[in-house]
């Protein structure tokens, strides 16, 4: 690369959009819906069209109530799955009851740090038991395709096609968080949408935006982060500044405040806190979590874990071939991916012995990095685009394969 191009590179700037920018996004969305409408119809068909056997609810975590509720008939013997929380919690987000609702939380502080998708959910479905699964899966597909807008938008204005912006709601952990009731899609795209209005100099709607992303999943602090060191960097060296994400004291500030405000809330309603000696203890050396599942998983070969393997050789590479233009990121998405790649890497082998847990811890990198690529490439290879949607394809399948194998523990009326 010349010198010019990495100037230029490196003081990349966002145009405003177009109004056929955000058609041609719009239809983005629309396609990202009508592939996850097929995705979640074809695996209705798995719990009798009924959206209560997405939630993994496992009998390890239910009571006596369990009886009482409309979603008795699809608990199961197997370990349980992180939305059967989130279910609970958007019947009563602001719950200081361990046991309610026949859903007995396993680690109150852990989930209740993402509150923004059960709350979201509540202030529609107001507690309804019955309605509360249709609303959070709609929530969450929104989302999604959410996602896939901002990113058509975002990457439109920095010259490259908006229908590159479908890659951000294929992201293969989607397939997994989609039909999980998770966090992560509506954490992604408050990260994304928080981007999109600072690379176009909206720096309130920025920082709210990051703020809510903060209550939608603990992580979002990463970006934060990111923006302060960003913004000290303008700071310290005014002349090498990132003209297209140019944080504020805004971006940084007001997010902080609503992560520690939250903080309190939750300290005083559990009297616990997120950084106790439990969960510092789920952080390790770089790497070796990583390693050691991989070595645990050759050495049990059988489908699920031959699904394993590829799929984290396919991350592997992926992260590799992303690193070839990590010197052209621009300033904040580079320490934002820098950052999220050592939470990934430090945690211990329980978050990487499953591919779901991977593609749920990796999320924020992948995508972020994803992002980066696509600014400073413009046009990605068809090989990497065809990759990636074959990639969502197997972990759709995978989460098929999943929701079959605990079925036959569900009790159809």
């Amino acid at each position: 690369m010349s010198k010019m191009d990495h100037q230029q590179d490196s003081k990349l700037a966002i145009i405003p959009f177009k109004v056929s920018d955000v058609y041609i996004s719009l239809q983005v969305a629309f396609v990202a819906l009508l592939i996850y409408f097929s995705f979640i119809a074809i695996m209705l068909t798995q719990t009798n069209s009924d959206l209560y056997g997405f939630y993994g609810f496992s009998d390890g975590v239910s009571n006596g109530e369990t009886e009482k509720a409309p979603w008795k008939n699809y608990t199961h013997p197997r370990p349980g799955y992180d939305g059967q929380f989130y279910f609970r919690l958007a019947l009563d987000p602001f719950t200081d009851k361990r046991t309610a609702f026949g859903v007995t939380l396993d680690a109150p502080i852990v989930r209740h740090q993402r509150v923004l998708l059960p709350l979201f959910t509540w202030l529609v479905a107001r507690g309804n038991p019955e309605t509360t699964p249709l609303v959070m899966m709609a929530i969450n597909l929104a989302a999604i395709a959410g996602c896939a807008l901002v990113g058509g938008l975002m990457l439109s204005g920095f010259g490259v096609s908006a229908w590159y912006g479908l890659l951000f709601s294929l992201y293969p952990g989607f397939a997994v968080s989609g039909g999980r009731f998770l966090t992560e899609p509506l954490a992604l795209f408050m990260i994304l949408l928080s981007l999109l209005m600072l690379a176009h100099r909206k720096n309130f709607a920025a920082a709210i935006i990051l703020s809510l992303a903060v209550l939608a999943r603990e992580t979002s602090t990463l970006v934060v982060a990111a923006g302060f060191f960003t913004w000290l960097s303008g700071k310290v060296f005014p002349n090498h500044n990132d003209s297209s994400f140019q944080p504020t004291v805004s971006f940084w500030v007001y997010p902080t405040l609503s992560f520690f405000l939250w903080q309190f809330w939750l300290w005083n309603n559990w009297s616990s806190v997120l950084l106790d000696g439990e969960n510092i203890a789920k952080l390790g050396v770089p790497l070796a979590g990583f390693f050691h599942a991989m070595a645990e998983n050759i050495a049990n070969l059988r489908p699920e874990t031959g699904f394993y393997i590829l799929m984290a050789v396919a991350l592997v590479l992926y992260q590799v071939f992303i690193c070839r233009f990590v010197r052209r990121f621009p300033l904040l998405l580079l320490i934002s991916w820098a950052s999220y790649f050592t939470l990934a890497a430090c945690t211990k082998t329980a978050v990487w012995s499953n591919s779901t847990s991977f593609l749920r811890i990796s999320a924020e990198f992948n995508i972020l990095g994803l992002l980066a690529y696509l600014i400073v490439k413009r046009e990605p290879k068809k090989l990497f685009c065809f990759s990636w949607f074959l990639a969502w394809i197997m972990a759709a399948g995978a989460e098929w394969y999943h929701l079959h194998l605990i079925q036959g523990n569900f009790l159809f009326e």
